[in-house]
């Protein structure tokens, strides 16, 4: 079975999004990047019956690491038994939504299981040894991100995920597999049709940034500590800087050789009430986008006629366009764009919200559509197409986006040419009258392209400017009630 932009882990296992929400599990789709992680903070609180005791699991997990770096003076072997300890190796199984092209988080190498070794010795030397320190490496340890931080939670608590699958498929008679995880036997939900393992997770452990990579505390706290003010004046010079825009690097010798100020820091993070992801604000559009778009397409079909559907790719992906700004313009596709308090959602939420709606035309015509291929330039946000040579690749961006100019006179041009497409279209949606004169200009350069007899892009603009009404909210919540997620009526 084809694996496409719209299938769900409720649609591999064949059961309904509805009871997959309603057992608190995470109904990614498999080929998106949901941009959610696993958050350890999120298990100080949790109510999940495997998880309940887990916080002190995972915090024993590297108490034993520093005891194994308080001996690695004794010899290689034990450097190597802490090495080990930090190094975890991808479970590609876990159902977090990682995007197309891995569906999968990338593991902590050996090389960065070294580098982990060496910076928490060097912590250790400074005579602080809470385990919470590993959770805050990603504040501080070059290559290692959320996505990082969301795996190794996963690795070292498998065998508490490995119960929550099985209660769950044994409620809802989802078939089995089981995977090995660092020599244990860990199990799975199973997709027939797929012939694939997933690691089903907990929604409320999920959050869209983890708490540990919030440096608005490092600031905070350094207000209030002058030797950690002489500290970055003596890193960084007189011209001042915020500590949360210092290299990790710096802000890493700065925490170990102040103690006292990386105490604070580990005290601040414990002191954090973290909650997770909002599903029913839905902030980074991770659930409205699909439900928004597919009743829209099934509502308002993309009718060709024969001979348009099997001869012109381009005329085709130009209706799509018109489809596309009529949504938001007319059909209240705006309102997705932007939260109930006003302020805009991410511009991947209107890259997605496109995809979704363009997905449903596509299919409805036999067109093949990717999202971010990359042949060797760089990626590019959509390309369409039916067979080898009948390509077109569409660039989407905010007017509130400063590098919209560049993606219209340097992205786009060198994208479509490595991609080697017939056609390119700019879709540029308007999110603030302020913006009109950046709009103006890209639409200036494209009129130099052509003049010049250059390749310039097709160019649509959407007036996605706000017009919120008390109807955004309940356009929400009917959405998310279709999944179990919105208020009951």
């Amino acid at each position: 079975m084809k694996n496409t932009p719209r299938t769900k882990i409720s649609d591999a296992l064949g059961v309904k999004a509805k009871d997959l929400w309603k057992q608190g599990v995470f109904n990614a789709y498999l080929a998106l990047d949901s941009r959610l992680h696993v958050d350890p903070a999120l298990l100080r609180r949790t109510r999940i019956p495997e998880f309940v005791n887990s916080r002190k699991e995972f915090e024993d997990y590297f108490r034993v690491t520093f005891s194994l770096l308080r001996q690695i003076d004794k010899g290689p072997a034990i450097r190597r038994a802490a090495i080990h300890r930090l190094t975890f190796h991808e479970i590609k199984e876990a159902a977090i939504g990682y995007g197309s092209k891995s569906n999968m988080g990338r593991g902590i190498s050996l090389g960065l299981g070294e580098a982990l070794v060496d910076t928490a010795s060097q912590i250790l030397d400074a005579g602080i040894d809470d385990p919470a320190v590993f959770e805050l490496v990603p504040l501080f340890e070059e290559g290692f991100g959320a996505d990082l931080l969301s795996d190794m939670t996963i690795f070292v608590l498998a065998e508490q995920f490995s119960r929550f699958n099985q209660r769950i498929c044994k409620k809802m008679g989802i078939a089995t597999s089981a995977i090995s995880v660092g020599g244990r036997d860990i199990v799975t939900a199973f997709s027939k049709p797929f012939d694939r393992r997933i690691l089903l997770l907990p929604k409320a452990l999920l959050s869209k940034l983890p708490v540990a990579l919030d440096r608005d505390d490092i600031d905070r706290i350094s207000t209030y500590n002058e030797r950690v003010r002489q500290r970055v004046t003596e890193l960084i010079g007189p011209a001042w800087r915020t500590l949360a825009r210092l290299p990790k690097s710096d802000l890493k010798k700065l925490l170990i050789k102040n103690p006292e100020f990386f105490r604070a820091v580990i005290a601040s993070y414990r002191e954090k009430n973290p909650t997770p992801y909002s599903f029913e604000g839905d902030p980074l559009g991770v659930v409205l986008w699909e439900l928004a778009a597919e009743r829209f397409t099934n509502q308002y079909p993309l009718t060709l006629t024969q001979h348009e559907a099997n001869a012109d790719v381009v005329a085709v992906v130009k209706k799509i366009c018109e489809k596309f700004r009529w949504h938001i313009e007319q059909h209240g596709g705006r309102e997705l764009l932007v939260l109930p308090d006003g302020t805009g959602r991410p511009e991947r939420c209107s890259q997605i919200l496109f995809y979704a709606v363009a997905d449903g035309y596509c299919a409805q015509n036999d067109l093949d559509l990717s999202r971010e291929p990359n042949a060797g330039r760089g990626p590019v946000d959509f390309k369409i197409s039916r067979g080898y040579v009948r390509r077109v690749v569409v660039e989407l961006k905010l007017s509130s986006n400063p590098r919209g100019l560049d993606g219209l006179l340097a992205q786009l041009p060198t994208y479509a040419e490595a991609e080697q497409s017939l056609h390119s279209i700019f879709v540029v949606i308007k999110t603030d009258e302020k913006h009109q004169n950046r709009i103006a200009s890209i639409q200036d350069a494209r009129n130099r392209q052509l003049q010049a007899n250059k390749r310039a892009p097709d160019l649509y603009i959407v007036d996605a400017t706000p017009r919120l009404s008390a109807s955004k909210l309940r356009l929400d919540e009917e959405l998310l009630r279709e999944i179990g997620e919105g208020p009951e009526t």
